[in-house]
């Protein structure tokens, strides 16, 4: 199953854990259909998270959310394991949180 995480710019890593949202988790399939996923938007392993770190004054809580990231496990045959953030030209974090919301949120 493929992990779909909304991200905020965050400052620091305890900001980062006060933002998170659990992930939706769905099939390859849909992921790449809902979602855009495509191999050229691999961004980093599984062992090394994107970094999103924000200049902001402001803490996350006011900021939207900025990034729609999938996570690729190991075992997914022939594609990459790691993670994917997915160009906002091709589709916006509120779309992408519409997305989510019909989908359904599902807690690992």
């Amino acid at each position: 199953m493929i992990k779909v995480w909304l991200a905020k710019s965050v400052r620091s890593e305890e900001e980062r854990a006060k933002t998170s949202f659990p992930p939706l988790e769905i099939s390859l399939e849909r992921a790449i259909e809902k979602f855009h996923l495509a191999r050229e938007y691999w961004s980093s392993p599984l062992e090394n998270p994107p970094r999103l770190q924000e200049d902001s004054i402001l803490p996350a809580d006011f900021h939207e959310y900025r990034y729609v990231i999938l996570e690729v496990p190991q075992d997914t045959t022939s594609w990459k394991a790691g993670f994917y953030l997915i160009p906002e030209k091709v589709l916006q974090p509120k779309e992408a949180c519409e997305l989510m919301t019909q989908e359904g949120w599902r807690q690992k």
